[in-house]
């Protein structure tokens, strides 16, 4: 209390920390990357090894953030929600842009927040990486068709 009034001034601070940390770790691997589809592997990647490494701050992420308060809860909300403008830039790679419903990457963001916190709360959290090629599938087979997501997957899969 001598730093922080509330308990929840003090989670908010570090939930803001951390997404930071991560938000950082995420644009400069995407900015590493020539195209679109190569930028969203990395920024999976990056959360994937950051949360498999980072056990503690999985947890504060994905499962603490959404039993605590209304405020840390929208919180995090607002988190996953900001994933959403940089997966609708795939709508670049379509003929039709407009051929994607509306609620398409809220909708793929939260399936994949949902697959990585049932490996958080099975306490799998080191197994998080094995992930990422059907992550990659999922995230990208609106935009790039099944074929094409499902060999972008295969290329990242641990060898």
């Amino acid at each position: 209390y001598e730093i922080f009034d509330t308990k929840e001034a003090c989670f908010l601070a570090a939930f803001d920390a951390v997404r930071g940390h991560l938000a950082d770790s995420i644009a400069e691997a995407a900015a590493a990357e020539p195209t679109w589809p190569r930028q969203v592997v990395a920024a999976l990647r990056v959360v994937l090894d950051f949360l498999a490494a980072e056990p503690d701050l999985a947890r504060l992420l994905l499962l603490e953030s959404v039993s605590a308060t209304p405020a840390i809860t929208l919180r995090f909300r607002e988190a996953v929600l900001s994933c959403v403008p940089g997966l609708a830039l795939g709508r670049a790679e379509l003929a039709d842009p407009d051929s994607l419903l509306p609620e398409t990457e809220s909708s793929i963001v939260g399936g994949a927040v949902s697959l990585v916190t049932r490996k958080v709360v099975a306490g799998e959290v080191d197994r998080l990486p094995e992930l990422l090629p059907d992550l990659i599938e999922f995230t990208l087979s609106p935009y790039l068709g099944s074929e094409r997501a499902l060999a972008m997957a295969a290329d990242a899969a641990p060898g």
